[in-house]
């Protein structure tokens, strides 16, 4: 069962890569990042970068990263290091970048004409304190894992662990309530209807509308699969430990 929810883990995260860049491609595409043109359509898309290199970085790597011990466990060690502690440093690393390259698309859309407020918004306040978490726990572990004895990793285990989970949930906070900002906002998802029944009306609904449910709901099921995963490999460790050795 473990097996199936962890590939199962890594297809969710997969998916929503894929629902991104599709949605984005019905926004108005993806092009370098270039503020010297205002009529350009580098100018007028750079935005889209933004919930593009979020979710590369703080849902694909940070899922990956995750699971990264449980899908390299069989792997020994590569210069007297784990196998899957170097693939665990790797895709925070990679999500590191992905998330700087995605503020800086944000703040360049809000800092040039048309200006825009900056951090004005819940989903801004949630982004900025998962962020400041999220750069913390990447450098401390870093430092930790990588230069402190074996005594200190022990002690500070448990802390990165918690702060591990509370950052993937944090994360489908952060991108939910963005992609809701994004839809009600920009894209006028929750127009006026004149009926009481509005059931009928999603029908009507524009697809890069439709696009954003699809892409926030994955994002929600990828975090409730992978927690799951992380739950019955600790559960499993944890019985293992208490079975007798000599039955």
């Amino acid at each position: 069962m473990t097996d199936y929810l962890l590939y199962l883990s890594h297809i969710s995260a997969i998916i929503s890569v894929i629902l991104v860049f599709s949605w984005i491609n019905n926004l108005g595409g993806l092009y370098s990042i270039d503020m010297s043109n205002q009529d350009s359509d580098n100018y007028k898309n750079v935005f889209n970068w933004h919930p593009v290199m979020m979710i590369l970085g703080m849902n694909f790597c940070l899922i990956e990263a995750i699971l990264s011990y449980h899908s390299f466990d069989n792997i020994s060690t590569f210069y007297n290091i784990r196998v899957s502690k170097l693939f665990h440093i790797l895709w925070q690393t990679l999500g590191v970048g992905f998330v700087i390259v995605g503020l800086i698309a944000v703040f360049y859309s809000h800092n040039y004409p048309p200006y825009k407020q900056n951090l004005h918004s819940l989903h801004s306040w949630i982004g900025i304190f998962l962020l400041s978490i999220y750069f913390f726990q990447y450098l401390s572990g870093l430092y930790v894992f990588l230069k402190s004895p074996t005594s200190s990793r022990r002690k500070t285990l448990p802390y990165h662990i918690y702060l591990g989970s509370f950052i993937l949930f944090t994360s489908a906070m952060a991108i939910t309530t963005g992609i809701q900002e994004k839809s009600s906002l920009a894209l006028n998802c929750s127009s006026p209807i004149d009926e009481i029944d509005s059931t009928g009306s999603y029908s009507d609904l524009p697809l890069v509308c439709k696009q954003a449910n699809w892409l926030g709901m994955n994002v929600i099921f990828s975090v409730f699969l992978s927690s799951l995963t992380l739950t019955v490999y600790s559960l499993q460790k944890h019985n293992s430990l208490l079975t007798p050795l000599n039955v």
